[in-house]
């Protein structure tokens, strides 16, 4: 991902939880956090679970860019990719029945 791209996202992510944070103490003890398919309420929680799911897109988005590759990361696994293993499994479960 772009590092720019990538700067933009996580300042999103952290306005988004930073107003969340602002609103928390008018949000009622308990919130609404689940719709049936009506759009009647199905289940609460409490407001701190807005502070927790507020909190994701940044966690989401921080293990994503920990989990990318680089490049020297992916130069290193270049190479053909032994395809027998996957073509005898195959035909082991052709002939086998």
């Amino acid at each position: 991902m772009n590092k720019r791209l990538f700067g933009l996202f996580i300042l999103l992510a952290v306005a988004s939880f930073m107003g969340q944070c602002f609103l928390y103490p008018s949000l009622p003890p308990k919130i609404p956090l689940q719709w049936d398919v009506f759009g009647r309420m199905a289940g609460t929680g409490n407001k701190w679970v807005a502070l927790l799911i507020a909190a994701l897109p940044a966690l989401i988005l921080i293990g994503m860019q920990a989990q990318t590759p680089t490049q020297k990361t992916i130069k290193s696994m270049a190479g053909p990719i032994p395809l027998w293993p996957v073509c005898w499994r195959c035909a082991w479960g052709l002939f086998r029945g």
